[in-house]
């Protein structure tokens, strides 16, 4: 056999056995955690992946509410709660922890933009959460060009980005590589679980984690000031990043232009810290009016701050501390002010 006849033999049971893998992960790892596209986007479930769970927007041609945001906006609203508030919507909480900039909720933009039709997107609202610290420069956020969280699940996805893939091959790989999403997260929970039993063994126990609860002393006010300094730059030479105020245009623009509307929402942040640190100032100084006057066309300000005291916030001062009771009132307020901007927006 010549080696051209080797080498498609070769390719051909490569390709054979990629199949048979596949189908064989397909069948028996269908119960595995994350296999299955989840009914709604929750960045609080375990096996969240925005990348992947967009496909969830694809399902159904019902309006939809989409919660854009950190881990802050994560944390605050629980979808099936908004849900129950806004029946004739569905709720997904696309948010994306690890400290996003916009550079990042641009890139989660446009999934939501590839999974939701025009028709649908024109009756759905995009709600983006600000926050002081999403303007983080793409500098001091990735360094040295270190992939993001959104880059890297989009990785799992092989030529995604590809021009010759239309949208829907572009839909239809988030659902082929699913599988293999819940199979790396089943190896990840059996290592997981393999350490711990070793470290029991071993008699090896870790120093538990500082106490993130209840109104911080002076010394961890210290801290989380240092660690927002270090993230920030310094609050003498800070300015808002002229690089991420145009992505956040141009990310509003694309969802306008994509048939949303675009709900802007300004997270409160605990008292102490703006009092503490110029970032908060400087943002709701030179910013936040120039937001707030974005609102027209399909694009209005969401006036609907849900007041918390600083002893409702964990000691960072920007997450709240998760209380049943604070998710239920805040999902109240949320809706209250999704439907009276949409109101006010109709007016105009």
């Amino acid at each position: 056999m010549s080696i051209l006849g080797k080498s498609i033999k070769c390719a051909l049971a490569c390709i054979l056995t990629v199949i048979c893998f596949h189908v064989g992960l397909k069948f028996f790892g269908s119960n595995l955690p994350g296999a299955q596209i989840p009914d709604r986007i929750d960045a609080d479930s375990d096996t969240y992946s925005v990348v992947l769970d967009s496909a969830a927007l694809h399902s159904s041609q019902k309006p939809k509410v989409i919660l854009l945001g950190g881990s802050t906006m994560r944390d605050a609203i629980r979808p099936q709660d908004l849900e129950k508030l806004l029946p004739e919507y569905e709720v997904h909480n696309a948010a994306q922890g690890g400290g996003p900039n916009f550079s990042e909720y641009d890139r989660i933009a446009s999934h939501l933009i590839l999974e939701v039709d025009r028709e649908t997107a024109n009756r759905s609202v995009v709600l983006v959460s600000i926050l002081f610290m999403i303007y983080a420069t793409n500098d001091s956020r990735y360094p040295n060009g270190a992939p993001s969280f959104v880059q890297q699940e989009e990785a799992r996805l092989p030529l995604f980005w590809a021009r010759i893939f239309s949208d829907d091959l572009r839909r239809k790989m988030k659902v082929f590589v699913r599988p293999y999403y819940a199979l790396s997260l089943w190896i990840e929970a059996v290592a997981v679980d393999a350490r711990s039993r070793w470290m029991r063994a071993m008699n090896i126990t870790i120093s538990p984690e500082k106490p993130n609860i209840g109104l911080p002393d002076r010394g961890r006010k210290a801290e989380v000031i240092k660690n927002l300094t270090n993230y920030m730059g310094p609050p003498a030479a800070h300015q808002m990043p002229q690089e991420q105020i145009d992505l956040l245009n141009s990310m509003i623009a694309k969802l306008k232009n994509a048939g949303f509307h675009v709900a802007i929402y300004d997270m409160p942040v605990a008292t102490w810290l703006k009092e503490e640190l110029p970032y908060d100032k400087l943002y709701r100084q030179q910013e936040l009016p120039r937001l707030k006057s974005l609102s027209s066309g399909k694009v209005f300000y969401a006036e609907c701050n849900e007041e918390l005291h600083d002893s409702d916030f964990k000691m960072d001062a920007v997450h709240a501390i998760k209380v049943r009771e604070r998710e239920m009132r805040w999902a109240h307020n949320l809706a209250d002010c999704i439907r009276t901007g949409l109101v006010m927006e109709s007016k105009k």
